[in-house]
């Protein structure tokens, strides 16, 4: 955090010096939004593209939820290959958070982090479609986001690669697996009906991405609020929970992480389990 503030001062002092006798010179630049609506904006020199986007008005959804911060990926933009290789490297904080932005490409910044400079003039800024909205959490080994897309709110679970030893290929297929045999209808009566696996999973060089619809309430924060489950509601929960282990065992999928954490709940108590992690070790090492 003290690394950020320092190199935001000095970042501000070096365009300030830089633009300082040409501070109300503005150049236009073109923003394509996400309706794919052509927008030419005017910039001004030494500020940056998420400036541009708000002084300018423009309706993007989701822009600059965090006011710039770098504590999220809303206003995730991509550049030309050319445009972007002119650019100075990402730091730190602006990687992580690009790993976390939905539809992410080799030309992604985000635009609170791109300083406007003259030879910008006419340069072309497309905004992602679907946007990353909303951490979720962070633990040591992933980081949890809530995205919109055009479908609808889900969730992205980033696992960060560090060790290149690992079958990574090996787990994302029997993820992948999870979801082909539970979408057989033959596999069992109904499976899906109570599980909610991951839909999609991406990998790249530096993390493995997983995608599944977003759920608001768990049981482990539904047994916290008020009103409480009555006792017939924890029977109704109780039941739909032993059906769905019933229907993953029938196929021969065992969860692997199953806790009060990963049992998601609608507004009308409809179970869900979420998050299988069937390739994590059936047993202890001793």
């Amino acid at each position: 955090m003290y690394r950020l503030i320092i190199r935001s001062i000095f970042n501000q002092n070096l365009f300030l010096k830089r633009y300082s006798s040409n501070s109300n010179n503005y150049i236009n630049v073109k923003i394509i939004d996400r309706d794919e609506k052509l927008i030419n904006a005017k910039a001004k020199i030494g500020s940056n593209m998420l400036d541009v986007v708000l002084d300018n008005k423009l309706d993007v959804d989701g822009f600059g939820a965090c006011e710039g911060t770098l504590a999220c990926s809303t206003c995730h933009v991509i550049l030309d290959s050319e445009n972007y290789k002119t650019l100075p490297e990402p730091v730190e904080e602006e990687n992580d958070m690009l790993d976390l932005a939905f539809g992410l490409t080799p030309t992604s910044r985000l635009a609170c982090q791109i300083i406007v400079e003259p030879r910008m003039k006419d340069w072309v800024f497309v905004v992602q479609k679907d946007i990353n909205d909303q951490r979720l959490g962070v633990t040591r080994f992933l980081k949890v986001a809530k995205a919109k897309t055009r479908n609808g709110y889900c969730v992205l679970k980033i696992f960060q690669i560090v060790d290149q030893s690992l079958p990574y290929d090996q787990y994302k297929a029997q993820i992948q697996e999870i979801y082909s045999i539970l979408h057989e209808k033959e596999s069992s009566p109904s499976p899906l009906k109570n599980c909610l696996p991951f839909q999609i999973v991406a990998k790249n060089d530096r993390s493995i991405i997983l995608t599944r619809p977003y759920i608001k309430d768990n049981l482990f924060y539904r047994l916290q609020t008020r009103p409480y489950l009555t006792r017939i509601e924890k029977k109704w929960i109780a039941y739909q929970l032993l059906i769905a282990l019933k229907h993953i065992h029938h196929v021969n999928i065992a969860h692997g992480d199953l806790k009060i954490e990963n049992i998601l709940l609608t507004s009308y108590n409809w179970v869900l389990l979420c998050d299988f992690a069937n390739f994590k070790p059936t047993f202890f090492a001793y």
